[in-house]
């Protein structure tokens, strides 16, 4: 099967001084797949997301490395705006825009945006679609944000942290709707989040990222059942799990270092339990075992 999307050695700098904050990263999302990328603050992954999308602040940019969507090289097609809500447009208002500025060829565009409404779980599409932003919850608010993204139908969904500051009973609501919208529509999803217990029922294959490097992937089952990377096995293992409510949660000790600090090293090796002075002194290629991949020296259960 063809990729979707396909990214080669994508690195991301620093215009002015060329620190760099994504170092050499490259995966691919199959049609239909969905795709995790995880790890904590800094780690690169909503850096690679914006790449994708073109969207890199000002003062940053693409220092080598290929994108491509269908083949074609998204580094070389124009930018698209970002979506977000606006609050003093109604909501109604906004979800137009969205089809009139990819002049989207659609007879009724208000029929079509009130049944994306209604897909997505809202009662009153009528009532959403006069009201401004401020007079929904949190939740429905990203309610709202999925109809809007799901409107033009497209190929991959790329959503980044997208059930933060909500509640628990909330999040699960929209990472059931997500699930299922993006089955029904059979639909390629990257999701980014630095919590590995969201991705856990929603995902296909986890990519783990640390200090702007890929340091693990594979397929949940993979990942959660037999992790090879340690950092991988430290994130699962600061997860609360039924039957340990009692217990303590492990950490990992530290603080992930800044990308541009550890170009020659193992980046992970000054909070690692296993590190010995090879990773200290050489940089770990991600190296390939059928579905998963690994950038260790000593990867976790290599000898049993």
């Amino acid at each position: 099967m063809s990729n979707l999307l396909e990214i080669r050695n994508l690195s991301v700098v620093i215009s002015e001084d060329k620190r760099v904050l994504v170092n050499d990263v490259s995966f691919d999302i199959k049609p239909g797949e969905a795709v995790g990328v995880v790890g904590e603050s800094g780690s690169g992954k909503t850096l690679s997301a914006l790449s994708i999308l073109g969207l890199l602040a000002r003062g940053l940019k693409i220092e080598s490395g290929e994108i491509r969507f269908k083949g074609g090289d998204l580094l070389k097609s124009s930018t698209d705006p970002m979506t977000a809500l606006n609050p003093v447009m109604k909501i109604g208002e906004q979800l137009l825009e969205v089809l009139d500025s990819h002049q989207h060829q659609i007879t009724d565009q208000k029929g079509h945006i009130l049944n994306g409404l209604a897909a997505v779980g809202i009662a009153d599409p009528n009532r959403a679609f006069d009201s401004y932003p401020h007079e929904f919850s949190g939740g429905m608010r990203q309610r709202v944000m999925i109809a809007m993204s799901l409107l033009l139908s497209p190929e991959l969904l790329i959503a980044d942290e997208p059930t933060t500051a909500l509640d628990v009973t909330i999040q699960r609501q929209i990472l059931a709707l997500v699930a299922k919208e993006r089955k029904r529509r059979k639909m390629s999803m990257l999701w980014i989040t630095h919590d590995l217990g969201v991705v856990a029922n929603l995902v296909d294959r986890v990519i783990v990222m640390y200090a702007g490097r890929v340091v693990e992937t594979g397929t949940v089952d993979e990942i959660f059942k037999a992790p090879k990377h340690p950092y991988t096995a430290g994130l699962l293992a600061s997860l609360p799990a039924a039957g340990r409510d009692r217990e303590r949660l492990e950490s990992i000790p530290g603080v992930p270092p800044k990308p541009w600090q550890v170009l020659n090293t193992c980046a992970f090796a000054p909070r690692c339990k296993e590190a010995r002075d090879i990773c200290s002194s050489h940089r770990p290629e991600l190296t390939s075992n059928n579905s998963s991949s690994v950038a260790c020296f000593f990867p976790l259960g290599a000898n049993q």
